[in-house]
């Protein structure tokens, strides 16, 4: 396996969003949960999207 990077699956990033969301954040933890939210989102649609790359080369030809 050439990348050793941790991967989470949009369907991990899904349950890990629904645990968040039940939980109640405050103060200076709120940046930190805004930007995790965000990423988890991005991951959890990317599954559902075409690749972007993919995407703009089909539209090149």
């Amino acid at each position: 396996m050439a990348n050793s990077q941790p991967t989470l699956t949009a369907d991990q990033a899904k349950a890990t969003l629904q645990f968040l969301a039940r939980t109640q954040m405050q103060g200076a933890e709120m940046p930190a949960y805004v930007d995790i939210f965000n990423v988890l989102t991005a991951i959890a649609k990317a599954e559902a999207s075409p690749p972007r790359e993919a995407a703009t080369e089909s539209t090149d030809a």
